[in-house]
């Protein structure tokens, strides 16, 4: 990455580069999804011996900040090269249903998995990257404040639109036009990958894009075509579901969205990694159970694998691991929450090397996406089915 000199100058570069020509996702655009883009500069920049950098941003009423109103912040690794990881970190949801999900920023920098620059499996580890921790449970895209007594895990502050943006014109300040951005999410991360995929587009305009949902393909409850625009009404998400995807959203899911992305931009590449039976995501979260939740998954990401050869792949083992990015719990979530504790115990985690399919690991098939070649869809046989595809 190129480095800024001091942060004034870093941001309104971010400003000034903000407009431009219409992109593939204008129409959300225009309802100003992009709104927040070159509005916060950080208050503090903090480097650390090991290479990482970590930002702070001021806190006001309409600022970037986590659930508890404490501090936003961002994490930094520069290698100096056009090669960039956006990480966006998991951490659960919250909602008035439920919610369990840090309400604090993690402030170093995660040496996990795809992230660690000496993990001899990682197939990006000479790129530099940038952490979004995952702070207020909103899946990146919340706008709303909560008062304390308005619902069970009220109060709460949920800005995660404006937390990506103040991360996304981090990453701006340093490199403005990445060649090549492999987006990340993990877990509740993954969720807000596929959600805030335009914003990121909308920042990095020309840059060749790599989308991985890790343990987050957007499976939600099955039939219910008013589960996620009640989410995303409740968490204030102005603009997020585009009017253009009619029907996106009636099987209750929301992973039509991800054929509407690739179609609209050619410039984008998107594959799934999951287990069959995700543990956290079927069983604690939608409360569906695995089987359900192995149904729902073939049905949704098969359809998108037929429909967009080599530009969407599926990694889907047997078992009810969660994530093949994070090492474990800590990677994760960075801050577990209290009220997640008792289930940890009972939670798996893959990691690049051990998360396998017919002798191919997750590393090595992220690395077939980012060359092109040889990325193939991988999928283990369905909880009592036959062979592997």
């Amino acid at each position: 990455m190129r480095r800024a000199t001091g942060l004034g100058l870093g941001f309104a570069l971010v400003t000034a580069c903000s407009g431009g020509e219409e992109g593939p996702f204008q129409e959300m655009a225009d309802a100003g999804l992009d709104r927040y883009l070159g509005a916060f500069t950080p208050e503090l920049r903090e480097d650390f011996p090991d290479g990482t950098t970590t930002y702070r941003f001021p806190l006001g009423d309409d600022t970037p900040m986590c659930m508890d109103g404490t501090a936003f912040h961002t994490m930094v690794r520069d290698l100096g090269n056009d090669d960039i990881i956006l990480y966006f970190q998991g951490g659960g949801a919250c909602w008035s249903e439920v919610c369990v999900s840090p309400r604090t920023s993690m402030v170093r920098f995660p040496d996990v998995d795809l992230l660690d620059p000496f993990e001899p499996s990682n197939p990006v580890a000479g790129w530099s990257s940038v952490v979004v921790p995952y702070c207020d449970g909103s899946f990146l895209m919340g706008e709303i404040d909560i008062p304390e007594g308005a619902d069970p895990y009220a109060p709460r502050r949920q800005h995660g639109l404006r937390n990506l943006s103040a991360a996304l014109d981090v990453l701006k300040s340093v490199n403005p036009d990445p060649a090549r951005l492999l987006v990340v999410g993990a877990s509740g991360g993954g969720y807000g990958a596929l959600l805030g995929l335009p914003v990121v587009r909308m920042a990095f305009p020309n840059a060749k894009m790599f989308v991985l949902h890790d343990s987050g393909a957007g499976i939600a409850r099955p039939d219910d075509a008013g589960f996620i625009p009640q989410i995303v009404d409740e968490l204030g998400g102005v603009g997020v579901l585009p009017e253009s995807c009619a029907g996106c959203f009636d099987d209750g899911h929301i992973t039509t969205l991800v054929g509407w992305q690739l179609e609209r931009d050619e410039n984008l590449v998107i594959g799934d990694y999951s287990t069959w039976q995700d543990f956290l995501i079927a069983d604690v979260f939608l409360q569906i159970g695995g089987d359900a939740y192995a149904t729902a998954l073939d049905e949704q990401t098969s359809r998108l694998a037929e429909a967009w050869p080599g530009r969407y792949a599926r990694f889907i083992e047997q078992g009810n691991e969660h994530t093949s990015t994070s090492g474990d719990i800590t990677g994760v979530f960075g801050i577990v929450p209290p009220e997640l504790a008792p289930a940890v115990s009972l939670i798996g985690y893959k990691t690049l090397r051990t998360a396998e399919i017919e002798g191919v690991d997750v590393g090595d098939w992220i690395g077939s996406m980012l060359a092109s070649d040889g990325w193939v869809n991988l999928t283990d046989p369905l909880p009592g089915e036959g062979e592997p595809e």
